[in-house]
């Protein structure tokens, strides 16, 4: 059975050394990439949150609401 998966394809012990160096350093630049990403989304998070508590804010004071000393609504969370 693994004869007949092995068609068409070459074993990992068969391949040729540069090509599993160029496979690690593949891996290597997409694992960076994944970390440039997942530091791009926290940033875009923590921005997104900022303005959010500004907008939150922003109806408050524009509506008269309560207090701003007062708890915001679950949906409006200070930051930082």
């Amino acid at each position: 059975m693994k004869e007949k998966w092995l068609i068409g394809r070459q074993s990992p012990d068969s391949l040729p050394l540069t090509h599993m160096v160029q496979t690690l350093f593949d891996s290597v630049e997409n694992a960076r990439l994944v970390e440039y990403k997942l530091h791009r989304l926290e940033h875009h998070l923590t921005i997104s949150g900022r303005m959010l508590n500004d907008l939150c804010r922003l109806r408050r004071l524009l509506l008269d609401e309560a207090d701003l000393s007062q708890p915001l609504p679950s949906r409006c969370v200070r930051m930082g």
